[in-house]
């Protein structure tokens, strides 16, 4: 095989060599996110990676609301409309809904075995947007 040929078959074999290093994401827990209505409008996961732990989180832009906050919280209060206490003093926000899909990571002071809702809350209005019970594993 002469070196031209070689390195081709090298180039050809380098992404699937790089997807089988990419490390494994483990998912903690996940839950389905329902609006005001109870509609569901995305879902999130508490996920674990190379030691890190996220918060993701899709369909998360079809929630109402202007400046749309995630929050995660030790809290299993219902979703209620005109409820302007949301998720409690506990409550810690992790980042803001820009996209329809948001990854980011949890603050190491967030305990991940200890969330049980993430919350989209509408900081205009000082109102939840909608809401995800958290479960176990995969939902």
């Amino acid at each position: 095989m002469t070196l031209p040929r070689m390195l081709l078959v090298a180039a050809l074999n380098l992404p699937f060599a790089v997807a089988q290093t990419r490390p494994a994401v483990a998912v903690m827990s996940s839950g389905s996110l329902s609006d005001l209505d109870g509609a569901g409008v995305g879902q999130v996961s508490i996920e674990q990676q190379s030691g890190k732990v996220y918060l993701h989180v899709t369909g998360a832009a079809k929630a109402a609301g202007a400046t749309l906050e995630v929050l995660v919280s030790d809290s299993q209060r219902p979703l209620l409309a005109g409820d302007h206490t949301g998720p409690g003093q506990q409550a810690v926000q992790v980042g803001l809904i820009e996209r329809a899909e948001v990854r980011d990571r949890l603050p190491a002071s967030v305990k991940p075995g200890r969330l049980r809702s993430v919350w989209v809350w509408c900081r205009s209005v000082r109102a939840p947007s909608a809401r995800a019970t958290l479960r176990p594993g995969v939902s």
